[in-house]
């Protein structure tokens, strides 16, 4: 039953051999989705490193980030060809309707239209050494600068038939013209020409350049030429097709030769013409329609509707086995190379040389953690639920003793090794002379689970990785290696000239030398990462097994070479590699791959880095040095430019803005828009560089202000301050002539009341006062004298009273006006009659304002009244005070008339002084305060005079 089930087993497993895929290059797709169904025609690389793509959906851009279709203006088709650099870096392009279009800055425009006359159905074109267009139809002509055309081959009676351009190196040109069997040279606009010995349609001559020689091929067979002079025949020790007639095109990048089928698929030849791959033909289910070798190295085929293919490293191959998505776990190689590969399910591989892998060993239930050839006994060892020991000459498989399961294998001499497991070390000697292997436990010092472990041969120590670190010693004392106090957990322990070297989980590799740490391998002055898996020495030189790749170094420590995922590798992390016969094999997640070191390239890229566009406030500008920007141009945005396919997951962008940055910012590759939300006003200098390892581009830097704004500027602070100056310098002056001007009115104002007591205290009143007291007393009317004097003295006290005062109550000016009115009343008996009506109250008035005019209507209206003579006084309240006077006297113009005969020059005083006050204390309240006289009038005579006095007034509350 076993047997039936292995035999099973093995027709699967052949079955699956019979259609698994041969060795290919490392590879991986670009513009999956992008270009999906797009078929792509040409490719090139620009001087600035863009790819540009001609395709059936038109012209596309590559630029290391993103893929960018550019509209050519007034394209008859869609589909463009045969895109060309001229000699100044221009790019071309052409369609099938004769349009050839010239690409500049992102813009695609016609540059030559070939004539209808001219037009054939294929179209040849390429740039003489003069970088004069030159262009084969039917005719081959040359285009001038000002698009005028010059024949320089013309039509012949037997129709021409040119083949494409090939352009030597010496720059001069030569091309087919099956028409009439002619080889046409072309070199300084001058041509010469070759009859060819075969006959007419016999061959299609076509070229490409190997090795810097001039291969001719033939376009119908597909097949390489000699050359014999004038003569071609059929290279018959070149076939790649197997005699297969088969549609090939040919590709060349210098070093190889790429012959793909135009029904899918693609072979490499070398320099020597020799097949890489085993022969094998590799991406058979896809067209390769194009081909370009970029300035990184990489290959990039363009293929019929599914993207590009990038070959970053024709040197690093996939390695496929029998079966698809099987998961390799460890590698390992015997002296005649032949290598042994374990799986995840138990099965074990193995593969020559120059053959495909075949399966050893049928699947298990435990996945190989530990893979070893021991020379001695030609077996592997290896675990599988247990130490098994396979013999390689009859694959019988056998369980040696060993305590403990198996976790890393050393060879210390000649049938004797050093094994570390989860129980600690012991010698393992794999042929024995009583039994076929035994064991010889260590001391207790180093039991325990153990990850790896050496000897070092000069001091006989054993260094041992443990669970609890690094412990160094012998059987009789046995330490624990510490950096900084903290235990050193090991992932491999390598014995080299007389040096230990242990690699680390995360202090990268230390080593020693008699037992003394010597150097420190760390990140980044020497390794790439301080996390070691593996370290191997292979013809003097280290390799270490890091999470971000293989790093090459020399016995002094300096890094050689770099293998990562910009080399080829489908992953970083390498779960296990050896080294054999030249070729490093390395097992990952993704499958196998293997890499020729006797072809490992210096690594010289230096990453070129650009400025491609810059926003501010997200408006595009032209960028330039100093430029000036508004305080509100505070939004900026670099976007920046390396273009690069293989180096992307390591290029890294090193950014400072002095003036913000104290030190550089770094950003991934595929991270390059470059954002400044809000910088405050100031001088700034964006600078910038690309780092790949450690080499860097040119560093760029964009010096810029962003100015102030208006009242953040030192003037305006300036205008500012004298503005400020000025406005309070003019409001205190204002308020200065406020109080000035309000000064001089309550002076004027005083001195109106000054005059006013003047006024009342006149000569003349004081001497009309005296005489009627004379009077009174000369008639001996004691009793009247006295309350005259009485009275008299009441009416100066109460003038002196108010005098200064602004405002009195209102009983207190009629009861003053009373006193007055009395003491008038004594002097003209009982003619004179007066009455003081007030209807308001609570109210203060301005004091002795009404006085001057009573006075004046006594003075010169009731004075010169014959009969009864009448004064009347009204108070009444009408948003302002009104005070009406009214007496029945002579009136104003019979009292001017009196006037004038008496005394012609005299002026009221007290009239024109009460007038000023009026006009002092209406500018001063801002009312409409003023005196109206009103002349009253009986059937045209004058029947008295009737003043209104409008005065200011408070209210008490």
């Amino acid at each position: 039953m076993k047997l039936l089930k292995h035999a099973f087993f093995l027709v699967i497993t052949l079955t699956c051999f019979c259609v698994s895929k041969a060795q290919i290059p490392s590879h991986f797709l670009l513009g999956e989705d992008k270009l999906s169904g797009i078929d792509i025609y040409n490719i090139i690389q620009d001087k600035d490193r863009n790819y540009w793509l001609a395709t059936d959906n038109g012209l596309i851009k590559y630029d290391g980030y993103t893929f960018k279709n550019i509209e050519c203006e007034n394209a008859l088709s869609s589909s463009l060809f045969d895109l060309q650099m001229d000699y100044n870096g221009d790019i071309f392009c052409l369609n099938l309707s004769g349009q050839i279009f010239k690409v500049k800055n992102d813009s695609c425009k016609i540059y030559f239209q070939i004539p209808d006359s001219l037009m054939t159905i294929e179209i040849s074109y390429t740039f003489n050494n003069l970088n004069e267009l030159i262009i084969a139809t039917n005719s081959i002509f040359k285009v001038g600068n000002n698009k005028t055309i010059s024949t320089l081959v013309p039509k012949d009676s037997v129709p021409n038939h040119f083949y494409q351009f090939i352009t030597l190196k010496d720059s001069s040109i030569i091309t087919h013209n099956s028409g009439n069997n002619k080889l046409i040279k072309i070199k300084n606009n001058t041509l010469e020409f070759t009859q060819l010995d075969f006959q007419i349609g016999e061959y299609n001559i076509l070229g490409v350049y190997l090795n810097d020689q001039l291969l001719y091929i033939d376009k119908g067979s597909g097949n390489l030429l000699k050359r014999n002079a004038n003569s071609f025949k059929i290279n018959d020790a070149f076939n790649p097709t197997g005699n297969k007639k088969e549609s090939l095109r040919y590709y060349s990048d210098n070093e190889n030769l790429w012959v793909a089928k135009l029904s899918g698929g693609v072979k490499v030849f070398n320099k020597k013409l020799n097949p890489l791959f085993n022969n094998n033909a590799f991406f058979q289910n896809s067209i390769i329609s194009s081909f370009c070798k970029d300035e990184e190295g990489n290959i990039i085929l363009g293929t019929f509707g599914e993207g590009l293919i990038i070959i970053p490293n024709l040197n690093i191959a996939e390695v496929s086995l029998p079966e698809a998505n099987v998961k390799i776990t460890r590698v390992t190689s015997t002296p005649n190379n032949s290598i042994f590969f374990g799986t995840q399910d138990g099965k074990i591989y193995k593969k020559e040389s120059t053959s495909e892998a075949q399966l050893l060993r049928a699947p298990s239930i435990k996945n190989i953690e530990v893979l070893y050839y021991l020379k001695e006994s030609n077996q592997l060892l290896f675990e599988d639920n247990g130490p098994i020991l396979m013999d390689l000459s009859t694959n019988k498989e056998t369980k040696p003793i060993l305590d403990g399961a198996i976790k890393d294998v050393k060879r210390i001499e000649n049938n004797l090794y050093l094994i570390a497991t989860n129980k600690g070390l012991l010698y393992f000697t794999p042929i024995s002379q009583n039994i076929d292997s035994k064991q010889i436990p260590l001391s207790k010092k180093f039991s325990g689970r153990t990850n790896c472990s050496n000897i070092d041969y000069k001091t006989k120590s054993i260094y041992m990785g443990s669970a609890k670190g690094l412990k160094i010693g012998n059987t009789k004392k046995a330490i624990y290696f510490k950096i900084n106090e903290s235990s050193i957990i090991c992932r491999d322990i390598l014995y080299h000239n007389e040096k230990i070297y242990v690699a680390t989980l995360k202090n990268g590799v230390l080593i020693f030398q008699n037992d003394k740490l010597i150097d420190h391998w760390t990140s980044p002055d020497k390794i790439i990462s301080n996390s070691i898996k593996q370290i191997k020495v292979y013809k003097n030189q280290f390799f270490i097994s890091t999470n971000l790749g293989i790093q090459i170094i020399n016995e002094k420590g300096t890094s050689i070479h770099i293998l990562n995922k910009s080399e080829g590798l489908y992953t970083n992390n390498i779960i296990d590699f050896d080294i054999s016969n030249d070729i490093l094999w390395m097992v990952h997640q993704k499958g196998i791959q293997r890499l020729n070191l006797s072809k490992i390239d210096t690594f010289n890229y230096i990453p070129t880095i650009t400025l491609s566009k810059t926003l501010v406030n997200d408006t595009g500008v032209i960028f330039f040095d100093n430029m000036n920007l508004h305080y509100n141009q505070n939004k900026l945005e670099f976007i920046v430019s390396t273009n690069s396919i293989k180096f992307q997951s390591e290029i890294k962008y090193y950014y400072q803005l002095e003036g913000l940055d104290e030190d550089w910012q770094i950003n991934d590759y595929l991270n390059y828009r470059i954002n400044y939300k809000s910088l405050p006003p100031g001088k700034y200098t964006f600078k910038i560089k690309a780092v790949c390892r450690l080499n860097e581009s040119k560093t760029l830097s964009y010096p810029f202000v962003i100015k102030n704004p208006l009242w953040n500027t030192w003037w305006f602070y300036v205008l500012t301050v004298f503005i400020i100056i000025t406005i309070t310098y003019l409001f205190f002056n204002q308020q200065i002539k406020k109080h000035k001007k309000k000064i001089q009115l309550q002076n004027e104002l005083n001195a109106s009341k000054l005059i006013a007591v003047q006024s009342q205290m006149n000569p003349h009143f004081i001497f009309n006062a005296i005489n009627s007291i004379q009077d009174l007393i000369l008639k001996g009317d004691i009793d009247n004298s006295y309350s005259y004097i009485i009275k008299f003295s009441k009416l100066v006290r109460q003038t002196l009273n108010f005098s200064d005062k602004e405002f009195i109550d209102i009983e207190d000016e009629i009861e003053l006006l009373e006193t007055y009115l009395e003491l008038e009343k004594l002097r003209f008996k009982d003619d004179f009659e007066y009455t003081i009506r007030n209807e308001e109250s609570d109210l203060q008035v301005p004091p002795m304002l009404v006085q001057p005019f009573v006075e004046n209507a006594i003075k010169h209206g009731l004075l010169h009244k014959e009969g009864l003579k009448k004064l009347e006084i009204v108070f009444k309240k009408n948003g302002i005070l009104n005070c009406t006077i009214t007496d029945n006297g002579i009136g104003r113009r019979k009292a001017q008339k009196i006037k004038d005969r008496q005394q012609k020059n005299h002026q009221s005083f007290s009239i024109n002084a009460t007038r000023s006050r009026f006009e002092i204390m209406k500018s001063h309240y801002q009312q409409d305060l003023g005196i109206l006289f009103e002349d009253l009038l009986e059937n045209g005579e004058d029947m008295g005079t009737r003043v209104i006095i409008n005065m200011p007034f408070r209210q008490n509350y």
